[in-house]
């Protein structure tokens, strides 16, 4: 089973990248048939995706990020948000890529509803693909972490 969990995994990941490099290689092309406007958010969702499938299943990124407190991996994956939606957003403004984001004050609303869409994609990702307790203990060899009891509120 170990062995088949890593081959599965690695198997997703690959058709994950695969994807992700057909969309772009298709931008790029000039096709014979008109092909779906990829847009930078669809670019955007993709990367979220593969970064928070990284946290979870790259062995030494997963275990530096299972380590981490709740309240902390949040705050990662909004600045990571913030961060990816501006590059684009920035790279827009400054001519050097064409995307549909546009340098105005309309732009910079859609780049502030994008930030919230990417950071939303990259926590559904991570809460729907997390892996079990028994797979990060065989395969990724992560040490379970204790359970902590919530902590009581002081009145």
């Amino acid at each position: 089973m170990n062995k088949v969990s890593k081959r599965i995994f690695w198997l997703c990941f690959a058709l994950l990248v695969v994807f992700a490099a057909t969309m772009v290689m298709a931008q790029a092309a000039t096709p014979p048939v008109a092909l779906p406007e990829i847009t930078a958010i669809s670019v955007l969702t993709i990367i979220t995706a593969i970064a928070s499938l990284g946290a979870d299943y790259f062995p030494y990124l997963a275990g530096w990020y299972d380590a981490l407190d709740d309240s902390i991996k949040r705050q990662l994956a909004l600045a990571g948000a913030v961060v990816l939606v501006g590059v684009a957003f920035g790279l827009t403004c400054a001519g050097i890529v064409t995307s549909n984001l546009v340098c105005t004050t309309t732009g910079a609303w859609d780049a502030i509803s994008d930030i919230i869409y990417v950071f939303a994609i990259g926590q559904g990702v991570h809460l729907g693909a997390k892996p079990t307790a028994a797979f990060k203990a065989n395969v990724l060899k992560i040490a379970p972490t204790p359970a902590v009891a919530p902590s009581k509120a002081v009145r």
